[in-house]
């Protein structure tokens, strides 16, 4: 399991929006994934995930930018943290209002 799990977004002034997705202390090595709500709950691509490792542990997180004109508002944004080894899979959820 983890530590912890965050997920949230901010919104640039070039009208950018940045949604991460963060979890430390986790083991063995996890997975992420950024899903937006769509009904078909499309995987975003082009996500950047970065993994550290500090003592056994992990800390991930995973990084989208997207343009505001191309994000619906409310937007429900998932964040998945797999633990492929473990068959573990934890969830969590932020809405997104322009």
């Amino acid at each position: 399991a983890e530590k912890s799990l965050h997920i949230g977004w901010t919104k640039q002034d070039s009208g950018a929006v940045n949604v991460t997705c963060y979890a430390e202390g986790v083991y063995p090595e996890p997975k992420m994934e950024l899903y937006s709500d769509s009904k078909n709950r499309e995987s975003l691509k082009d996500i950047v995930v970065q993994v550290t490792k500090s003592h056994e542990y992990f800390d991930i997180s995973a990084t989208k930018i997207l343009d505001s004109a191309d994000v619906q508002t409310p937007t429900i944004f998932d964040c998945e943290l797999k633990i492929p080894e473990a068959k573990y899979a934890v969830k969590k959820s932020v809405v997104y209002y322009a």
